[in-house]
């Protein structure tokens, strides 16, 4: 976990993913990323909570803009890690 999280690749990647994505509508741009990285639309309560994370003020110490940070979260879920 402390690999991905600090991977410098990993942040690249995200980041890329991000990019990808069309910002403009939010849920949308949720939604989108769920199927891209999980393979599934994401339920009302996730959408809400990813949609809290977004709106949340950014740090200095996060240089990545908020989507490839939530990019990077979902790609951190134990859901992306293992396959049931």
């Amino acid at each position: 976990a402390l690999f991905l999280m600090n991977s410098p690749f990993v942040q690249a990647q995200a980041r890329r993913l991000a990019d990808s994505i069309d910002a403009a509508d939010r849920a949308g741009a949720v939604r989108d990323l769920y199927e891209r990285v999980l393979g599934r639309r994401p339920d009302d309560h996730e959408t809400e909570l990813a949609l809290a994370f977004l709106d949340r003020p950014a740090t200095k110490d996060e240089p990545a803009p908020p989507l490839a940070r939530f990019a990077q979260v979902l790609m951190l879920t134990n859901e992306f890690l293992y396959v049931d």
